[in-house]
C-alpha cells in the first residue's frame, strides 16, 4: 500500500497543484512526471511497482488532456534501470542471496547514469518541447523494445556447416 499511496497519489497531487498554481499565473508551463519502464513490459519489479507506475502514465495523458487550452503541458519519462542507491541496494541484497537476473544482457542494457535521464526530464520541461504534451517519454537505451537478443558473427565454415545441414534436411 505504501508504495501505491507514493507513486500514485504523489503524481496526483503534484499535477493537480502544480496545475492549479500555473493557472493562476496564467503563463502555462509543463509538469514532468516519473513513470518506469516496469509499466510497460513485464520485469522482476514488484506488481505494485509496475502498477503504480502505470498510473503515472495514465494520470499523465488524462491531465494532458484535460489542461489542453491552458498552456499547460504534461508529459513524464519512462526509464529504465537507473544507477541510484535503491537500485544498487536491491543488486547487493541479491547477490548477497546468490540471485542473478538470467538472461539479462547488462553490457548491452546498462544502468543508466541519472544524468541521462535528467537531459529528458530537461527537455521535456524546456520550451523546445513545447508540441509534447501527453507523452511518456521512454529513455532506457532500447531495453523496452528489445527481446534482449543480439546477433554474433560465426566463423563462416561454421555457418556452411548449418546451411548445409538445413538443405539436406538433417
Amino acid at each position: 500500500m505504501r508504495c501505491l499511496r507514493v507513486n500514485t497519489l504523489g503524481p496526483f497531487f503534484a499535477i493537480k497543484h502544480a496545475a492549479a498554481a500555473m493557472e493562476a499565473q496564467e503563463e502555462g508551463g509543463a509538469i514532468v512526471c516519473t513513470a518506469s519502464i516496469a509499466a510497460l513490459r513485464a520485469d522482476v519489479t514488484p506488481l505494485e511497482y509496475a502498477a503504480s507506475k502505470g498510473a503515472v502514465i495514465s494520470m499523465v495523458r488524462s491531465s494532458a488532456d484535460r489542461l489542453l487550452g491552458t498552456g499547460i503541458r504534461v508529459n513524464c519519462v519512462v526509464p529504465g534501470g537507473v544507477v541510484t542507491s535503491i537500485t544498487t541496494q536491491v543488486a547487493m541484497e541479491m547477490d548477497a542471496r546468490g540471485q542473478s537476473l538470467k538472461g539479462y544482457d547488462m553490457e548491452a542494457f546498462p544502468p543508466a547514469d541519472p544524468t541521462a535521464v535528467a537531459k529528458v526530464v530537461r527537455f521535456l520541461a524546456c520550451e523546445d518541447s513545447e508540441f509534447v504534451n501527453g507523452q511518456a517519454i521512454v529513455a532506457d537505451g532500447g531495453m523496452s523494445n528489445s527481446m534482449g537478443f543480439r546477433l554474433v558473427k560465426k566463423k563462416r565454415d561454421a555457418q556452411n556447416r548449418f546451411e548445409k545441414g538445413m538443405v539436406r534436411g538433417k
